[in-house]
């Protein structure tokens, strides 16, 4: 059956005890009846339709269309095109595949390619698509340059997505809206989203709002723009066996680029998932309420952003969230693997490897965990390996704290700086604790502690290498002379700070230096280097059971000796 130019409705059918069956036809090029009406086929109150081997091409407003409760549609094998909106049309719809107020609809062998406004979209409670091998392409936006989206779903909608490929549309491949809504994806790929022509801003993957929920199961989200994965305002994602990689930054600014972005108070769920080749950031989460847990997820290959190069990191949490991670591996990102600032964020690891961070000469961020302005950050089984700077930094102001057990630091020889050590505390930090750890091969210092209060317990320290100290001020630029220095723990000028337990072996200069500050050294043996403690200036030390090897001098007061203060970052514009 042919019907072409039909005005209104290509085919209609409507209540409860009727339905229709098309088979082998072609619903093409229906005209608007002058009140928004151009419809492909539709199906309303209660009625079945059946469709196979169809193409419903070239129509407006809707192309095929179910509405009402008790109405369904089973589509086969159908081909949805070209659907534009309406002459009069003032909502600007030219939807592909429609199902509002309670209508189920479920197809296999679908394709949805080049409609208007949005390719499939789902409204209201009860409404229900289930969808199998899917292609959806090349949505268009109306001609006030919005929309565009491959597939909406909102006000308690559902859509299943299975075997789905949802290709070149614009501002959101995916799109959920409002609490109770879910879309539901097990395998496919969500990729090449492109902006929204009216700002060039978005292009997301997959994106939702307002307590809206996405289960992504085994899809690859790939090429897309600013985010990966978007959720705002309460959404929720569940994902697992996901790619998401190659986010570009944004067509309008050249900022962000995330491989998945969660903010104002949402959530993710993110097992057995790899996010590689993002810009930015892998995952950005912000604001307070935002919650994440990552579990078996490598975080690689993140870019700096394309307006300026800058960032690149790992993961970033920002102004308030909670990030737990177990078993997360972040390798080869730029500058920092995990960036944490602001006051109520916390991100706790347990079992996460940094590895192969790369640095660019001068960068202010050189280490593999920055935490900045108040974070509480917590690692447990954490190996920092084969990064050329350093392992941890944190600093105020805002009462940050940092809390490391059972860390493996393995430094890597570096022109870089002035973050090269293994852990260091500058001022603002309430308290630090680094608990049966092994630092080695760390240069300049293998643990600084400068202004704060902490302990040191547990824990062995060898071979520090020596490393040229440069300052740099809050420009980047260096000021003063660079220092020659290799110490095993340095304590600042109002730092207090307690070793206990701990061996400290192998650095060529003091294995422990007071600059000003107090250490308090208990069961500890200082051996292998040219000076077991050194005082400098007003430094003190209190020692009980301490112990020396092998050192050409056991104690030292030298004020010759002179330890250079890093610059007091400053938290970055997010």
């Amino acid at each position: 059956m042919f019907v072409n130019q039909a005005t209104a409705v290509g085919a209609l059918v409507t209540g409860a005890a009727s339905s229709l069956q098309l088979s082998e036809s072609v619903v093409a090029a229906t005209k608007d009846d002058g009140t928004d009406k151009g419809y492909g086929v539709h199906a309303v109150k209660g009625a079945k339709l059946v469709m196979s081997d169809v193409r419903v091409d070239g129509n407006r407003v809707v192309g095929v269309g179910a509405v009402g409760a008790n109405t369904s549609v089973d589509l086969l094998r159908v081909h949805v095109g070209a659907t534009s909106i309406g002459n009069f049309s003032k909502t600007m719809f030219g939807n592909g595949l429609y199902a509002d107020d309670g209508a189920q609809v479920s197809a296999s062998g679908l394709r949805i390619v080049g409609n208007t406004s949005h390719g499939v979209f789902a409204n209201k409670p009860s409404t229900l698509m289930n969808l199998r091998g899917i292609i959806l392409a090349g949505t268009q936006a109306t001609p006030d340059g919005v929309g565009g989206k491959g597939v909406q779903a909102q006000l308690g909608a559902t859509i299943r997505l299975t075997a789905a490929r949802i290709s070149a549309n614009h501002t959101d491949g995916v799109f959920t809206i409002d609490s109770s809504t879910l879309i539901d994806i097990h395998g496919g790929v969500i990729d090449g989203t492109l902006p929204q022509p009216s700002d060039n801003k978005f292009g997301h993957g997959a994106g939702s709002n307002y307590g809206a929920k996405r289960n992504l199961r085994a899809v690859r989200i790939s090429g897309n723009v600013e985010a990966g994965v978007h959720s705002g305002q309460n959404g929720q994602v569940d994902a697992s066996g996901v790619l998401v990689d190659a986010t570009s930054s944004s067509a309008a600014n050249g900022t962000q680029g995330v491989g998945i972005a969660i903010e104002f108070a949402s959530s993710l769920k993110l097992v057995a998932a790899r996010l590689s080749g993002n810009r930015f950031a892998g995952l950005r989460v912000m604001h307070a309420g935002s919650k994440v847990k990552l579990r078996d997820v490598l975080v690689d290959g993140t870019l700096g952003r394309g307006l300026d190069g800058a960032f690149g990191v790992g993961i970033l949490a920002a102004l308030g969230p909670k990030v737990h991670l177990n078993g997360v591996r972040l390798s080869a990102n730029h500058v920092c693997g995990a960036f944490a600032t602001g006051t109520g964020t916390v991100i706790d690891g347990s079992g996460l490897l940094i590895d192969s961070t790369t640095v660019t000469a001068g960068a202010l961020m050189l280490t593999s965990v920055f935490s900045v302005d108040g974070p509480d950050v917590r690692l447990t089984g954490a190996r920092i390996v084969n990064n050329p700077s350093g392992g941890i930094y944190a600093v105020g102001p805002n009462a940050s704290r940092l809390t490391v057990h059972g860390l493996d630091f393995i430094g890597k020889p570096s022109d870089f700086g002035p973050f090269d050590v293994g852990v260091q505390v500058d001022g603002g930090v309430a308290r630090v604790e680094v608990v049966g750890s092994r630092i080695r091969h760390a240069q300049s210092a293998a643990a600084s502690f400068g202004d704060s209060v902490g302990a040191l317990r547990d824990s062995v320290i060898i071979d520090t290498l020596e490393g040229e100290h440069i300052m740099y001020d809050n420009e980047l630029n260096p000021i003063g002379k660079s220092v020659k220095l290799s110490d095993g723990i340095v304590v600042g000028l109002w730092a207090q700070v307690e070793v206990a337990n701990t061996v400290i072996f192998g650095q060529a200069r003091a294995g422990v230096l007071a600059k000003g500050g107090q250490a308090t050294l208990k069961s500890t043996l200082i051996g292998g280097g040219y000076l077991g403690t050194a005082l400098v200036g007003s430094g003190k030390l209190i020692e009980s059971g301490l112990l020396f090897f092998d050192n050409q001098s056991n104690h030292s007061r030298d004020n010759g000796l002179y330890v250079p203060k890093a610059p007091s970052p400053v938290p970055p514009q997010l």
